[in-house]
């Protein structure tokens, strides 16, 4: 069946293959992919001096369960309050893709990584899953196929073809040590895109035979849970009065952009504790220190002097931390904090990002806000709208507004919490710009690293070089990598 280049070497892994792929229950194509996939993995051992029985004990015969058969036609997924509004504003040049990327101890093993997500799959069924059109609403429905991981040779977040009934929300790739998860915003938020990425790094260090500590991630051998693909916004409870979304205009930093549809990516590396004691000295949180530098990049990158809209920057809110929920899909609502466009850098800019921060992530606002999002999706004229008629209403407000309400973005995702050891060096966190939004920024952590990274799709903007000077001023080592033109 595999012909002499997939043969397997010695009798034990053909009989392990067949063992595996005995639960398979797709077309020819897709089991003989898969059987090809696990062949390279065994001749990967083989190179590196396993046995059969160690082969057996890495793999096994469940790895793949029962999940690799037709799909019910009960097995799809409604979008979630938020997610609904991103395939609706979608454009041939504007995608709301994000990026998570794990940097490897060592060079990435693809015949090793494309394994962990076959297995992983099984315990995440949202994933495996394609944006398709429906009469009044976007879905989500189920693939029952191998997804290939791929070598990385586009630039990060590129616009990446769905509609489709089998093209899947997400991709895995790799270059050198980096593994990346790039999806679609409508599948899930950075938390959701985070426990997918650590689960399969897990699985991949497992089956690499690296020393496994005690996780806090999913067990992949379990059954998923109902509550991981809930929508956590129908929780919001009734409100005499929701609060508005829509903003005034913003002050827009840069002029022009890039020719070509790649965005400047620069990623500033520094250590955590650097960070943290900046912070401290200053008497603030990392994400207002971090707020004040951006802003005040947008001061010195907005193209229009007599300009006088305010500075407008978008901080996204993790609500489980406020409304305790498994969710993986998307439940994130935001913040924005808005200055006056002369607002001096320093202790009173400081004071007025805590002070709006904290006004806006107080109880009864998000709570408001929760309500608001919830309703939004839920609203009957909106409901019985077809789809045709909302994409294109939303596309015309979105062409009018769209993100120019916004300076700039900044989503911390925090602290990964240490699964891997030295098994992994660091992560970072790419949000992809549009020519709506051009500043966005992120924040992630790991142990004693922190990445902070920029994206613009600019043709020309000192916003890296405020960044720059701004850690240097708080003393703060960093050194910068990324696509710097």
């Amino acid at each position: 069946m595999w012909g002499d280049r997939f043969s397997p070497s010695s009798p034990d892994s053909s009989v392990l293959l067949k063992e595996i792929l005995s639960k398979v229950q797709l077309p020819k194509k897709h089991v003989r992919a898969l059987g090809e996939d696990f062949l390279r993995l065994f001749a990967f051992y083989e190179k590196n001096g396993l046995t059969d029985v160690e082969i057996r004990e890495r793999v096994g015969e469940n790895i793949l369960g029962d999940f690799y058969r037709p799909a019910d036609k009960n097995e799809w997924y409604r979008l979630d309050s938020a997610a609904k509004v991103y395939p609706l504003s979608m454009t041939h040049t504007h995608m709301t893709v994000f990026r998570v990327s794990a940097y490897l101890s060592e060079k990435a093993e693809p015949c090793v990584l494309q394994v962990a997500l076959h297995a992983v799959l099984k315990r995440f069924p949202l994933f495996s899953t394609a944006c398709c059109r429906g009469m009044f609403w976007h879905y989500f429905d189920a693939i029952r196929r191998p997804i290939p991981v791929r070598e990385e040779t586009a630039p990060p977040c590129s616009f990446f073809k769905l509609g489709k009934r089998k093209t899947p929300c997400f991709q895995v790739l790799y270059h050198k040590n980096r593994v990346s998860l790039e999806i679609f915003h409508a599948l899930t938020d950075g938390t959701g895109a985070m426990v997918f990425l650590k689960t399969l790094i897990r699985e991949y260090l497992r089956l690499l035979g690296k020393p496994q500590g005690k996780s806090t991630l999913p067990e992949i051998t379990a059954a998923p849970r109902k509550e991981e693909a809930e929508n956590a916004f129908s929780k919001a409870e009734r409100q005499a009065k929701g609060t508005g979304f829509m903003q005034k205009m913003a002050l827009q930093p840069g002029k022009g952009h890039r020719k070509r549809k790649n965005d400047r990516v620069l990623h500033f590396i520094m250590p955590t504790d650097a960070l943290r004691q900046a912070a401290k000295a200053k008497n603030v949180t990392v994400t207002v220190l971090l707020t004040e530098t951006i802003f005040r990049g947008v001061q010195k990158a907005a193209h229009k002097a007599k300009d006088t809209a305010n500075m407008q920057v978008q901080i996204p809110v993790n609500m489980r931390k406020f409304y305790p929920s498994e969710t993986l899909r998307n439940f994130s609502l935001y913040a924005v904090i808005s200055l006056a466009k002369g607002t001096k850098p320093g202790e009173e800019m400081r004071a007025e990002i805590t002070r709006q921060l904290t006004e806006q992530t107080g109880e009864a606002s998000l709570s408001r806000m929760l309500y608001s999002a919830n309703q939004m999706a839920t609203n009957p004229l909106v409901r019985i709208m077809p789809l045709e008629l909302k994409n294109f209403v939303l596309k015309k407000i979105y062409g009018i507004l769209g993100e120019k309400v916004l300076s700039a973005t900044l989503s911390n995702l925090g602290a990964v919490e240490t699964e891997f050891g030295d098994n992994v060096q660091f992560f970072d966190f790419v949000l992809g710009a549009t020519s709506k939004t051009n500043i966005k920024c992120t924040l992630i952590s790991y142990g004693e690293t922190s990445v902070f990274t920029v994206t613009d799709s600019l043709r020309k903007n000192p916003f890296g070089e405020v960044i720059c000077q701004s850690l240097a001023e708080m003393e703060i080592p960093f050194y910068i990598e990324g696509v710097a033109d």
